[in-house]
């Protein structure tokens, strides 16, 4: 999605950077309301994969692994940097940059 939006900004002349938002995919009622906010839906697989977790830590977990992998994915794309959404969340934030080894992984009093 990043590399088609990135191609057509280039054609229709958009020279700066374009840093893409992520959002950690760990709830799917804040996705809906993403969603239909702005009009752009999260893919069904998603929302069928956070559905049949068991319970939060599942989706967290989950949704840490969804997010290093897209991370890593726009990156290897040529995205200068990216910006991860934390809705007042640090936590989900903070696990995917455990996973990508940016942070140590003692996080305290979060």
């Amino acid at each position: 999605m990043y590399t088609s939006f990135l191609e057509r900004a280039r054609r229709a002349g958009v020279t700066l950077p374009v840093v893409p938002g992520i959002m950690p995919a760990t709830d799917q009622g804040r996705l809906r309301r993403v969603g239909a906010l702005t009009g752009v839906e999260g893919p069904q697989r998603l929302l069928d994969a956070l559905a049949s977790c068991d319970d939060e830590a599942e989706r967290a977990e989950f949704g840490a692994a969804f997010g290093a992998r897209l991370v890593r994915d726009v990156i290897d794309a040529g995205a200068p940097g990216v910006h991860l959404y934390t809705f007042n969340k640090s936590r989900p934030v903070l696990d995917i940059l455990d996973l990508m080894g940016i942070t140590s992984g003692t996080k305290e009093n979060l």
